[in-house]
């Protein structure tokens, strides 16, 4: 099974065969394995027979024979006792490879981390296999970048970053790091998050849009009924918020006195606490300005951050609900991912089976 995933592109050569075997809801792929099938039935034969009282049986299992060492041997693995137990020894062995595991035993240790969510793509983002699988791949480190050709593969490369040609080569580089790819491919994808959410407010207020979010465009600034202005990658002019006055999205209300700042950004998983609590600094001047400047009683930052390999924080729900009921982290999540493996494919295509 294994080979006829990796022919067709399903399954990475390098990545873990324990991620196969787990279920889609711990972050993995969901296959049943025949072989730990095959374990857990014989191990279950081998425990009624030895704990059957009928005569025969007592006999079968006190008789020296091949079947006797076949009862023993199965009988003595607690490991596939049930298939929680299976589940559990796939994991174990995932989060304990120095390389494959470094993801998940990171992940898991991320304050607020939401592994629920976190994993929701792998059960309704409904992505194309071979995506999936550069996904998981580059979760795993299995991808060949140059820092992994040189200290793993034992190749004769250098492996600093072949754009910046400044940091080490690593996904983590690759997929949020690299500054070559700041204002071209990791734009298109925060761009895409900010459409999305752009596109849901207009919703909220009743306004025309087209059908599907991909075809809609921002405008600049829209002023509605009531004093609302929905403002969209717009420099803030107010004063004492040099550096930061250009939220993604602003919404303004001079009716009810309130604003909200909406900023998205998708740093490395790892760093998602330390991105969200950036913003809120960033942010505090603006927030200042804008209560003098427009005589506001609340203006509020809200910082959309989902990790570049998809990782959700507990807040995410209660800011994208705050944002607009209408935005939904799956579809957020969703579209990250696919960005994320499309920097990976321009960057990597030439070296790996991405």
């Amino acid at each position: 099974t294994r080979k006829l995933l990796t022919m067709n592109g399903h399954h990475h050569p390098k990545a873990s065969t324990h991620r196969l075997y787990l279920h889609r809801s711990r972050g993995s792929r969901g296959l049943t394995g025949c072989e730990d099938t095959h374990n857990c039935e014989c191990t279950a034969l081998a425990q009624y027979v030895l704990g059957s009282t009928d005569d025969l049986t007592q006999v079968v299992c006190e008789t020296p024979t091949p079947t006797q060492k076949f009862l023993l041997k199965f009988a003595s693995l607690p490991k596939y006792t049930s298939s929680e137990t299976v589940e559990t020894t796939h994991h174990n062995g995932l989060c304990n490879k120095p390389l494959h595991g470094k993801f998940f035993v990171q992940q898991a240790d991320i304050p607020q981390v939401d592994l629920t969510l976190s994993h929701q793509w792998l059960q309704q983002a409904h992505l194309r296999a071979e995506t999936e699988a550069a996904i998981c791949a580059a979760q795993e480190q299995a991808l060949a970048t140059n820092y992994i050709r040189k200290n793993i593969f034992k190749q004769d490369v250098n492996p600093i970053c072949r754009l910046c040609c400044k940091e080490n080569e690593t996904i983590s580089h690759i997929v949020s790091g690299c500054k070559a790819l700041a204002g071209t491919k990791y734009t298109e994808r925060h761009n895409q998050i900010c459409k999305y959410l752009h596109w849901c407010m207009v919703q909220d207020h009743q306004l025309p849009v087209k059908p599907n979010w991909h075809a809609h465009t921002p405008s600049p600034a829209i002023c509605m009924e009531d004093k609302i202005t929905l403002m969209y990658d717009m420099t803030q002019e107010v004063d004492g918020a040099a550096g930061g006055n250009w939220p993604d999205i602003v919404l303004l209300n001079e009716k009810k006195k309130y604003a909200l700042l909406i900023d998205v950004t998708i740093p490395m998983d790892i760093n998602m606490v330390k991105a969200a609590a950036g913003k809120y600094r960033k942010y505090r001047d603006l927030e200042i300005s804008m209560k003098k400047q427009y005589d506001l009683q609340k203006v509020h930052t809200i910082p959309i951050v989902v990790g570049a390999l998809g990782t959700i924080c507990t807040g995410l729900e209660k800011n994208l609900a705050r944002v607009s009921p209408l935005a939904n982290a799956d579809i957020i999540q969703k579209q990250v991912l696919l960005g994320t493996a499309h920097i990976m494919r321009h960057v990597l295509t030439d070296t790996s089976t991405v």
